[in-house]
């Protein structure tokens, strides 16, 4: 293969690319970056808000801030709770 040494470095690329083509070979994709996994999460990562009111029982991993209605698989009892004080508002926690 032959390359004009009279032309700029991108076309020498482009001729060097067109050149390389014609042999059969192609660039390779890039692969998709992967998303990291999350961490796994400690039983004691979880906090239960029991059900109160009209508003159902859900779970909240303090590590990961994921949150769920249903209890996380292979979770047994948490040992965080965490509770609504009336009086103020704010949401308080209780180590079972």
């Amino acid at each position: 293969v032959a390359v004009d040494v009279e032309l700029s470095p991108v076309e020498k690329a482009l001729q060097v690319i067109a050149a390389l083509r014609t042999l059969g070979f192609r660039a390779a994709k890039p692969a998709a970056p992967a998303a990291p996994p999350p961490p796994p999460a400690a039983e004691d990562d979880w906090v239960i808000f029991p059900e109160e009111g009209d508003r159902p029982t859900y779970f909240w991993n303090r590590r990961s801030l994921h949150s769920s209605w249903l209890p996380p698989a292979g979770l047994g009892p948490p040992a965080w709770h965490g509770y609504l004080d009336l009086a103020s508002g704010r949401p308080y926690f209780r180590c079972a």
